[in-house]
């Protein structure tokens, strides 16, 4: 009799520290939304353009906010944001909903070639990562069947740069492979340009 009302409070206890974790992590991408709200072109969703860097101890949180598709860029902690890498999100298909790290993917660049990175093969010790869709504002993006399509297009391709590769699967294909206006780096001076005159 004893031992089931201790496996109650035992169960109680958890059940009472997993709804704090939950009502934590959805105060915490209430935030996030209020803070970088986008607007779709549907005027009815919300979408997460760009986030704070996020380390190692925050996993449940970056698997909570990453969708297929999103732009994943990593940097060194020791480093400033000038050397950055650049990947897509991909979550292998049926798992989104589970929000298990093990089920999600960076798809990035090895040389000019594509290789898909299980998520802490791309982000390694004293890495952090962040979402970095900044071109949304100025280009329409892929929805996720389109950018699972790009992704197996890019597959066979070469690619001059992580950014040309990332912006080729959400954006689309750039005009004219000089065309260097589709790269993340003139995309974000673009937006603090943009963010700059309001």
């Amino acid at each position: 009799m004893m031992v089931d009302v201790l496996v109650q409070i035992q169960a109680t206890q958890r059940a009472n520290k997993e709804e704090k974790e939950r009502k934590n992590r959805r105060m915490f991408l209430a935030e996030l939304l209020r803070s970088h709200p986008v607007m779709t072109s549907d005027h009815d969703s919300y979408k997460l353009r760009t986030s704070k860097w996020f380390d190692h101890e925050e996993i449940s949180i970056v698997c909570s906010v990453l969708e297929t598709g999103f732009i994943v860029e990593k940097k060194h902690k020791m480093q400033d944001d000038s050397y950055t890498t650049y990947g897509i999100a991909l979550w292998d298909l049926g798992y989104e909903k589970s929000k298990n790290p093990n089920h999600l993917n960076i798809c990035g660049l090895i040389d000019d070639r594509v290789y898909i990175f299980k998520l802490l093969e791309f982000w390694t010790m004293r890495t952090q990562i962040k979402i970095s869709n900044s071109g949304d504002r100025f280009y329409p993006y892929n929805d996720e069947e389109a950018i699972i399509s790009q992704l197996k297009r890019a597959q066979k391709m070469k690619f001059n740069s992580d950014e040309q590769f990332v912006c080729f699967c959400r954006y689309g294909k750039p005009r004219k492979p000089s065309d260097t206006s589709w790269s993340l780096s003139n995309i974000v001076a673009r937006f603090r340009a943009f963010s700059a005159r309001w």
